[in-house]
């Protein structure tokens, strides 16, 4: 859609759920041993005005694979 977002608005948002100001926040983001999450892709949506969809990798379990229930064993999407 056309929803944007001010990026003080989104780190404050994102630093809020960790009890962290918005500062913290962005030094605890740049370290090397930091999982980025929701926050940080919509703030990359924003940047690059496009879309970024998710998927999620799961595993197909060996009932799944002898039934054919799952057509792409591990990466359906």
């Amino acid at each position: 859609g056309n929803e944007y977002l001010h990026a003080r608005d989104l780190v404050n948002a994102a630093a809020t759920q960790y009890k962290l100001t918005g500062e913290k926040y962005c030094n605890l983001m740049k370290r090397e041993s930091y999982w980025s999450g929701g926050p940080e892709i919509v703030a990359l949506c924003n940047v690059l005005k496009r879309p970024i969809h998710m998927y999620e990798l799961t595993a197909v379990t060996n009932a799944e694979a002898d039934d054919g229930s799952k057509s792409h064993s591990g990466s359906q999407f």
